[in-house]
């Protein structure tokens, strides 16, 4: 409830909150937006929830639209054709990666969208 930037940065909400006041406070005229990325294998899923939601409510404190492709994008690397197809570890194989990191398709499909959007909603 605090808008003074002294959050506690060890954890993710404090440094996740002290980016937001940054922006707000350092770049205050510039079109801000937080993309909330996609479900990943990768990661614990009861993980991510907590942190996707303490997120939003981050973001909605500090009046940051969010691109919510966790819950509206429409990707999630969970289910095992599109971790494979659009997503890639390694630079010399471009498929088949962790459901991390996107492959150009990945961003080019999924994101993009959303993101132009997003944009010209701002």
């Amino acid at each position: 409830d605090r808008f003074d930037g002294k959050y506690d940065t060890s954890a993710f909400t404090g440094a996740f909150e002290r980016i937001c006041y940054l922006l707000r406070t350092k770049y205050m005229m510039s079109k801000v937006l937080y993309i909330a990325p996609h479900h990943m294998v990768s990661r614990e899923i009861h993980v991510q929830d907590i942190l996707q939601r303490q997120a939003r409510k981050t973001c909605h404190k500090w009046g940051i639209p969010i691109v919510d492709m966790y819950r509206e994008g429409e990707l999630n690397t969970c289910l095992p054709q599109m971790q494979y197809d659009f997503s890639y570890d390694k630079p010399d194989r471009l498929c088949g990666g962790s459901g991390t990191h996107l492959t150009a398709d990945g961003y080019r499909i999924w994101y993009a969208p959303q993101i132009e959007a997003a944009l010209k909603r701002l």
